[in-house]
């Protein structure tokens, strides 16, 4: 785990400081640089969430802060702050909330180590981290069993964290079969000493249902820089999984169609006319392989007719759709000759385009 630096430490000390004791906004945004040099200077969500107990326990025994209620809150505050910039760092598919709750319950993996004077913190971070959609563990460097694994393992698998510590194998078993040998030797080397765990694969529910989640494992190390323990996060990914798989197989399906159809299809953008997809029907029609017709546009193909062909789709007559039009191609040998042309509307991805239906004419 990479560790924040000395001139970070120095900097997230003094603004969590002020901070917890004026409440005023304009410190807040402090944070959120904090945040932002974390993040250039690759430092982890954990080693933020570690820098940010280590501030927050050194101010609890130079201040009386224990005793004031809003302390708690404002330290919540300021974290959250500072965490905003990784939010740009993940992929999407979660709106920002959604992942601004995610990193917050990476709160838990600090904790259980801590000595007796922090026990009172201790507590009140497991009240916070314990009511997010995420389940935290941690994890025996030398046993390699779990010590301590969040309430919600309950919700995600069906296994109560009684039952999944009392059977130090249980992870493993819960692992989809199609998935088991490639995470367990990936974590094999983590262990060993390799760099962070971060994976997504499959774990089976009590109920015989698969759960997709996106793992993330650190070492945390003492101030000699040993490992101390494991500690690690399982974030639930199935929507997220779901929504790639559906996308996936519509694709799948799209070029199924697309391909083997025994129409000729081009698909052009409707901006510049560059060509972007062509089947094999479209190729032998026109006489130009697919990977040269990639490399051109409509005005290429259509040389004198090829703005007409998006105003007639533009303003299509009353019936199903627009009629076909009569165009002159040139072939890329010389000569001329007509074919006829229907044009739809249509979106590759992000561009909006043309999907075009070549008749030869006889």
């Amino acid at each position: 785990m990479t560790v924040a630096s000395p001139e970070l430490r120095r900097a997230y000390d003094s603004a969590l400081e002020a901070y917890l004791g004026s409440g005023e906004e304009e410190i807040l945004k402090q944070a959120h640089d904090l945040g932002r040099r974390a993040v250039d200077e690759g430092a982890g969500l954990l080693a933020v969430i570690l820098l940010h107990q280590q501030a927050l326990a050194a101010l609890l025994d130079k201040e009386n802060l224990a005793s004031r209620p809003e302390a708690d809150r404002l330290a919540m505050q300021f974290l959250a702050g500072c965490m905003g910039p990784f939010e740009d760092v993940q992929r999407g598919f979660q709106d920002a909330y959604s992942r601004l709750r995610e990193l917050n319950e990476e709160y838990e993996s600090v904790v259980a180590e801590r000595t007796r004077e922090f026990r009172n913190a201790e507590s009140r971070f497991r009240a916070h981290v314990e009511q997010l959609p995420a389940v935290t563990y941690i994890e025996s460097i030398r046993s390699r069993a779990p010590i301590y694994i969040s309430p919600q393992i309950e919700s995600l698998l069906g296994i109560t964290p009684r039952q999944w510590i009392d059977d130090p194998g249980r992870w493993a078993k819960q692992i989809h079969p199609v998935d088991c040998d490639r995470i367990l030797v990936e974590m094999s080397r983590f262990r060993d000493g390799g760099p962070s765990f971060r994976k997504e694969y499959r774990l089976m529910a009590h109920d015989g249902r698969e759960v997709w989640v996106r793992h993330e494992a650190s070492f945390v190390l003492d101030d000699a820089r040993r490992p101390q323990f494991v500690q690690g996060v399982l974030m639930d990914i199935t929507d997220r999984k779901r929504a790639e798989f559906a996308a996936r197989d519509i694709e799948d399906r799209y070029r199924v169609l697309f391909a083997g159809s025994a129409e000729a299809l081009l698909l052009a953008g409707q901006e510049d006319g560059r060509i972007l997809d062509a089947n094999e029907s479209a190729a032998t029609l026109l006489g130009i392989p697919v990977k040269k017709l990639l490399e051109g546009t409509l005005a290429d193909l259509f040389p004198g007719d090829h703005q007409r062909i998006g105003r007639n789709k533009r303003s299509p007559p009353a019936g199903p759709g627009p009629p076909f039009i009569e165009v002159a191609f040139h072939p890329p040998g010389g000569g001329s000759r007509t074919v006829s042309i229907r044009a739809s509307s249509a979106r590759l991805g992000d561009t909006p385009c043309y999907l075009c239906v070549i008749h030869a004419n006889s």
